[in-house]
This record gives structure tokens, C-alpha cells and sequence, in this order.
């Protein structure tokens, strides 16, 4: 219930020896604001209701109606769909009329008609001849760009081909993201054990796992929150589920979640001991009885991390900064460090208060796209300052900083890695890997060292291989697919602009970056990924069509937009050397739905760039984005028109000779991917490119047309297939997973009783963290 008065927890050790611990407050209030408009641009929708006023002309508006819609929502997202669809008919009828029919009445060869210099001299067949010019001279140059693009990038890799010195190894401390929905053991285990095998340091690493809600996957005999905790982990506490803010409409915007942490151990490593969080979302008590309780989409899982991080690091939107200003009378910046050095070797944990960061000179608003932040590290200004193995910080006039969270799961989560000794505001880096993916184990290495190697970037993948690529004829069309994706499109962005798409399941994010504050010499920490307004927006509850198809199906790549977006002074690469494998689709019907998915979301991401670009500070960025995404939104649009009917137009002009232009255009367009695969190195892949031309109309035509029609379902359809019934009870009959039975709180209570005990430690030498008291102010 809501009421006058607003209950605030706080977490603090009454240790003295440990002093230097955080004091760990969360508030509601701490809350990103949520966007009440539609995310979707105010130009994109001028542009768009323009387009459709002029193709409203030529149809019966009432021709097309919807039929067995029974909610508002999916009446309107149809409506949406059919604008989408007369606007491709009336762009298909066109270039039919223009480029087949025009053609084959005006430019036919008769006796007695002098040829032209190209086919007819005829007017208007000399017009289409140059227009075919002209654009295949455009589309052969972006397409040598393309080449020229693929060669460079793809042989850049060979700097990876011998293992890096021990010396450039990367030691930052990076968190290992898996979130798991419906996936079985060996698969979650197949992707926890590379990642946690892998080269990269032990020290470094942090599992972080999250499973979306209370699961069944088709097949398993346990729902995936049992595997987790049981089979895998093997954890032996149960913990009570806390509430946090998530994404979803009504009821759906709070989740509860159960927090879990230790070490894993792979079993063939007993000795190799990896710190990691488990976060497990249980759902609220009104959930209990349905089909998926707590299960909020990979997007939620994502936010967890991501919005766990920042507020780790304090980086809040200004409004809410004004609030935590206007607690603190005397800011923690304003304290200054007193050593003594006759104090014990207790303290060894001093590390920890010197490096924690405070939010100062915030001006979100007021500053220029991606330097809006100005965070100070307290060890920049006492770097110089000596301190020995004795040295502590002196009870009278040390402060222990203040670390606020949103909801009480992120307190807890970070208490709990504190008492394995992992402090979240140490993580640079973030993983993020889909729980069917297997990551040679020189992946991570590659991308953090290309991370440390360039601070400007903010976000590197690497290439993803078929894994079945032999299993049926299905699977074995979509391996030359995805090298081309990933050798022609991904070099081609990297090279010349940003990679518009990290790939969701093999992408490393930086979190934050250091720099020095030009004025004073300071160094400054920045949020990167952790841009409040990233998370802001990629929070935002979708109403339109465009925005389920940017946030309900397309997280991956709507998350890199706005990356993109706000951070422009920074830039997005693929590395080729880092490599790791998937499980593709191997039906047919599963691969219609993951194709429609991704065309879909990718369309309206570029779409959504095209018109509100990053604002790039120099001329050279914005010519080469602009015409990366020309480039990929025309051919996304042309390629299922003019492939068959410039077939068809190609073998008419060879026995008509009507033109040869596109008869040699066609063969060109067939022979290149070959070609590229030839030239860059990879002549493994040629072989598959045979396999792949027998695919091609699959991938040019039925795709994209049968996303176009499906525009409007935002589901992920049999993709992730789980044992649940048609009538919504789980097929599986084990008893359902809800780790303790508590009452249900909301995040506003007129009595604020909410019970926190669990957060009491258990006996450890690591850092520890009290129990919670409450405090309550009236607003």
C-alpha cells in the first residue's frame, strides 16, 4: 500500500576491525524513473505517417480488417503490421511496373529498330539502362568496400594465432553473464564449464547466472531454478526471495528473486575454485499456479546485471542525485583520509575504501552526448600517499562511504559478494554469452585485451560457428550464412563505422573507463554501458510495434543501439580471432521463427538509427554510418524483390537480348560470397557457399517476407521449447520451485516491516555484514 511514509534499509558492520566495510542503504527512490512517452523517435513517426498518407491513396482502408484479435494491444500492433505491408506492396508493384513490365512492352526488340549504344534507342529504355548503371556501380562499390573490408579485418586476427605473453594477460575483474530460461544440464553446463575453463585468470573472473523464472524445458525432468541450484551449484542454504523492480506491464513491473553465491568447481577440476552469483527469480505470491511464475524475459535478466553494476558505482540520473545530495550534509568527497600506522594487519581490506567512487559534478543534461559524468575515484587523489602493510584508516575521522541500491535484492547480492571477497565496484567488464554457447578458451582473453588495448572502445564480439552443422540440411545451409554474416556484414561495420549488432551471445560490454579530469588531473571514473540513460530507455515498457519488435524480441541488438547511441565518442568492434560455437535451429519451423525475430528487430533498429543518428563529432564518422546503414536498409528492402525478378529479368535479356546488364549483374551477386571466402583465407567455407546457394531463396525470400507478415508477433515462439500444457500448468510434475514462503512486500509500506535477517553472515574470516535495522522518514 502506499502511504506518507517511506521506509529506508540500511547495512552496516558493527565491527570495528572492519571499518572500512560500505554502508549499504536501499530506497525505492534510488529507482530509474520510468519513460511515460513512447520510445519510439517523434521524426521516425513523422516520417512514417507521411509515407503511409501517400500509400492510404491507393487502397481501401476498410479493404484489410483485422479478424480474431481479441485484445486492444494486439488490434493496434496489427494495424501497425498492415501500414508496414501496403507500403511494401505498393513499393513491390512498382518496381515491377518500372523494371519488368515498362520494359518488356517499350524496350522489345522489333525489325527495323536501330539498337542503342545499351539495348533500344528508345527514351525511356535508355533511361533504364542507365539507371541500371547506376546502380550497380553503386552496389559494386560498396561492395569492394565490403571486400576490402572482410580481407583486412579477418586477417587482423592473426596477431591472436600464438597464445598472449603472460605479461599483456588481462587481470581486470570481469563478469561472466549466463542467463538461463529452458536450457537442459548438459547445455548450462557446457557453457559455465568454457567459460570458467577458459584461459582467461581465475582471480578475474565472476559467474554471474541468472534463470528467468520457474522453468520446465522441454525434455528435462527438472525445472531449470533445480538444475541451478541443485545439480550444478550444489548450493545447500535456501534463501528467501527480495524484491526488485523488473520489467512488464502492471504486477509484472516487481519480481522477487533468490540470491546465491560461493564457488564452483568444475568436476573434473575439483581444485579450480570460481566465485559466482546465482540469481534465481521466483515470482510473487500472486504468480503461484501459473505457467512460467517469474519469468520476466531475457531482457529483465540483463538488467539485473547491468543496473546492479551501476548502482554498485553510484551512477544515478541527476534527479535522483539531487536527492542523495540533499541527504548528505557533509559529502563523503568532502572527507579526508587520516592513517595511522601503529594499527594492526586487520585491516587488510583498506583497498576496498581507498578505490570506492563518488558521484561528483553531475550535469546529465547539461553536458554534450556521452560526457555527461564526471565520477572521481578517492584513490586518485591519495595514489601518492604512502601506506604500509600496517596502515588503517582512523575511526575518528574515517567515513565509510555510502553504497544505495533500488530494492533490497541488490543489497543483498552485493553483501553477499562481499563475503566472498569479490567487491562489485571492481568489475570493469561484462560477459555476456547465451547458456547454448561454447567459448574457445582464448575468447575472453582476446576481447578484454582488445578493450585494454583501445579505452575507446565500448564493446567488442567475436565470431559465432555452427556447432551442428551436419546434423540436418537445415542446420547445414545457416554455416556459410553465418560466416558471411559475421566476415562480410561485421567487417564491414567495424571497419568503417560501429558494429550495429553485437551479437547477444559472445559480446563483451566495458562497464566504465578511466580517465583524467583535464582540469585538475584527476583520475575520473565514467559509466560506459552503465550510462543511466541506457538503462533508462532499455527499461522502457513497450506499446508500439516497433517497440516490441526493439525491446521485446530484439533486446541484444536494441541495447547496442543505444550504446551506440549515447556513447558516440566511443566505438563498437568485431574481433574475428575470438570464436565460439552455437546450437542453430534444425527444423524449419524453429528457424522461420528465430530468422523472424532477428529481421525484425534488425530492421527497426537501423531504421530507428537511420533517422535519430548519433550526434559523432566529426563529419568522416557521420558519412561512413550513414552510409553503412544505406547500405544495409537498402539491401535488407531489395534483395527479396530483386533477386527473383532480376533472375527473371536476366534470362529473358539472354534470349531477347534485351540488356546483359543484368544477366552478368545476377551471376556477379551469386559467384562473390565465394569469392570473399577465397580472398580472406577461409577456403574451408567454400564448399559450404555451394551448400548455401541451394538455401538462397530460403534466406532472400521466404525470410524476410515471412517476417514482414509476422511483424506483429512478439513471441519467441518454439524456439525455447518448455514442458508447459496449452491450459498453463507446467507439464512437468514435480512440485513447484519457491525457494521460502513469505509474505509479500511491496516497495511502499505505511508500518515498513519488511524482514532482512537473512542477510546475516554466516561464520567466515571474509568481510561480513550485519544484519539490517530500519529507519523510516517521513516525505
Amino acid at each position: 500500500m502506499s502511504g506518507t511514509r517511506e521506509r529506508r534499509n540500511s547495512i552496516s558492520s558493527n565491527d570495528d576491525t572492519l571499518m572500512n566495510d560500505d554502508e549499504i542503504y536501499w530506497d525505492e527512490k534510488y529507482q530509474l524513473p520510468p519513460i511515460e512517452k513512447p520510445i519510439t523517435s517523434p521524426k521516425a513517426q513523422s516520417i512514417w505517417i507521411k509515407v503511409n498518407s501517400v500509400v492510404d491513396f491507393f487502397f481501401i482502408k476498410t479493404f484489410l480488417k483485422p479478424c480474431g484479435l481479441d485484445t486492444k494491444e494486439k488490434r493496434e500492433a496489427w494495424r501497425e503490421k498492415i501500414r508496414y505491408f501496403r507500403a511494401m506492396v505498393f513499393l513491390v508493384l512498382l518496381m515491377i511496373a518500372l523494371l519488368f513490365v515498362l520494359p518488356f512492352f517499350i524496350c522489345k526488340q522489333t525489325e527495323g529498330v536501330k539498337k542503342g549504344i545499351l539495348t533500344v534507342n528508345k527514351p525511356y529504355c535508355i533511361f533504364l539502362d542507365v539507371v541500371y548503371i547506376v546502380f550497380m556501380v553503386c552496389a559494386v562499390g560498396v561492395m569492394v568496400l565490403n571486400v576490402i573490408a572482410a580481407i583486412i579485418v579477418q586477417r587482423s586476427g592473426k596477431i591472436y594465432k600464438s597464445p598472449l605473453p603472460e605479461a599483456e594477460k588481462p587481470k581486470k575483474l570481469l563478469a561472466l553473464h549466463i542467463p538461463c530460461y529452458s536450457e537442459s544440464k548438459e547445455v548450462i553446463l557446457k557453457t559455465v564449464n568454457s567459460v570458467v575453463q577458459s584461459e582467461y585468470d581465475d582471480e578475474s573472473k565472476l559467474l554471474f547466472v541468472v534463470s528467468d523464472g520457474n522453468v520446465t524445458g522441454s525434455g528435462n525432468d527438472k525445472s531449470t531454478p533445480r538444475i541451478l541450484v541443485e545439480d550444478i551449484f550444489k548450493c545447500e542454504d535456501q534463501a528467501q526471495p527480495l524484491m526488485y523492480q523488473s520489467v512488464g506491464h502492471g504486477d509484472a513491473r516487481l519480481n522477487k528473486a533468490c540470491v546465491y553465491t560461493g564457488f564452483y568447481s568444475p568436476d573434473d577440476e575439483p581444485n579450480r575454485k570460481i566465485k559466482y552469483l546465482l540469481i534465481i527469480k521466483v515470482g510473487l505470491e500472486t504468480e503461484k499456479g501459473a505457467a512460467k511464475p517469474g519469468n520476466r524475459s531475457k531482457r529483465d535478466s540483463q538488467l539485473i546485471v547491468y543496473n546492479f553494476f551501476r548502482e554498485a558505482n553510484g551512477f544515478f540520473l541527476d534527479d535522483v542525485m539531487k536527492k542523495i545530495e540533499s541527504e548528505d550534509q557533509n559529502p563523503f568527497m568532502n572527507t579526508a583520509y587520516e592513517f595511522d600506522g601503529n594499527l594492526g594487519a586487520k585491516a587488510a581490506n583498506i583497498e576496498i575504501a581507498r578505490t570506492s567512487a563518488y558521484i561528483q559534478d553531475l550535469s546529465l543534461w547539461g553536458a554534450g552526448p556521452g560526457a555527461g559524468f564526471s565520477v572521481t575515484s578517492l584513490s586518485s587523489a591519495y595514489d601518492s600517499t604512502p601506506v604500509s602493510s600496517n596502515a588503517s584508516i582512523s575511526g575518528n575521522s574515517y567515513r565509510r562511504p555510502k553504497t544505495r541500491f533500488s530494492c533490497p535484492m541488490f543489497a543483498e547480492m552485493y553483501s553477499s559478494l562481499r563475503r566472498i571477497g569479490c567487491n562489485a565496484k571492481n568489475v570493469e567488464y561484462v560477459l555476456v554469452a547465451d547458456a547454448d554457447t561454447y567459448i574457445r578458451p582464448n575468447g575472453l582473453d582476446i576481447l578484454v585485451h582488445s578493450l585494454e588495448a583501445d579505452p575507446t572502445l565500448s564493446g567488442v564480439c567475436g565470431e559465432t560457428k555452427v556447432e551442428n552443422r551436419r546434423q540436418t540440411y537445415i542446420t547445414s545451409i545457416q554455416v556459410f550464412e553465418y560466416f558471411l554474416t559475421h566476415c562480410l556484414l561485421k567487417s564491414f561495420e567495424s571497419f568503417y563505422a560501429n558494429v550495429l549488432v553485437l551479437s547477444g551471445c559472445f559480446t563483451v560490454y566495458r562497464l566504465k573507463r578511466h580517465e583524467k579530469d583535464p582540469r585538475t588531473g584527476k583520475k575520473v571514473i565514467k559509466p560506459a554501458v552503465l550510462d543511466p540513460r541506457i538503462m533508462r530507455d532499455y527499461m522502457a515498457e513497450p506499446k508500439l510495434m516497433r517497440e516490441h519488435n526493439l525491446l521485446t524480441i530484439g533486446e541484444d541488438r536494441y541495447l547496442c543501439t543505444l550504446v551506440i547511441r549515447y556513447l558516440n565518442d566511443m566505438r563498437t568492434r568485431y574481433i574475428p580471432a575470438a570464436v565460439c560455437t552455437t546450437t542453430v535451429p534444425d527444423t524449419l519451423s524453429v528457424l522461420l521463427c528465430q530468422r523472424r525475430r532477428w529481421t525484425n528487430s534488425l530492421i527497426h533498429n537501423h531504421f530507428d538509427l537511420f533517422v535519430n543518428p548519433p550526434a559523432f563529432p566529426s563529419f568522416r564518422l557521420r558519412f561512413w554510418f550513414k552510409l553503412v546503414m544505406v547500405s544495409e536498409l537498402w539491401s535488407a528492402a531489395a534483395i527479396p524483390f530483386f533477386l527473383p525478378f532480376g533472375f527473371v529479368i536476366a534470362i529473358y535479356g539472354f534470349w531477347t537480348h534485351l540488356t546483359w546488364l543484368s544477366l552478368s549483374f545476377t551471376i556477379f551477386l551469386f559467384c562473390l560470397p565465394g569469392l570473399i571466402a577465397l580472398m580472406a583465407g577461409r577456403r574451408t567455407q567454400f564448399g559450404w557457399w555451394i551448400v548455401f546457394l541451394f538455401g538462397l531463396p530460403l534466406w532472400a525470400i521466404v525470410v524476410p517476407l515471412y517476417s514482414l507478415w509476422k511483424m506483429d508477433d512478439f513471441s519467441w515462439g518454439s524456439t525455447r521449447p518448455t514442458n508447459t500444457s496449452p491450459d498453463g500448468e507446467a507439464g512437468s510434475t514435480e512440485k513447484e520451485y519457491v525457494a521460502v514462503d513469505v509474505p509479500e512486500p511491496t516497495f511502499r509500506e505505511g508500518n515498513g516491516s519488511y524482514n532482512m535477517n537473512h542477510l546475516t553472515p554466516s561464520s567466515t574470516n571474509l568481510p561480513r555484514v550485519s544484519p539490517a535495522h530500519h529507519r523510516h522518514s517521513v516525505v
